[in-house]
């Protein structure tokens, strides 16, 4: 959901699409990942770790979301 409202976001734009990636710290056992979203050349990332992939993806969808509406 939080991926589709941010791509959405960037066509309406005529901006590039976002591109993710995420890091993975920690042991096999207790993994933490960060994430990072690109878009239009501007980077986001995770101010902090999540437990998944997914989640910390989401967490900086929804952060780059919020700082790309402010920048109307």
């Amino acid at each position: 959901m939080y991926k589709s409202r941010l791509q959405e976001l960037s066509y309406k734009r005529s901006w590039n699409l976002p591109e993710y990636m995420a890091t993975k710290q920690g042991t096999d056992h207790s993994p933490h990942f960060q994430a990072t979203v690109t878009i239009n050349d501007l980077l986001f990332t995770t101010p902090h770790h999540c437990r998944s992939s997914k989640g910390a993806q989401n967490d900086e969808t929804v952060g780059a979301e919020k700082m790309i509406k402010k920048c109307r």
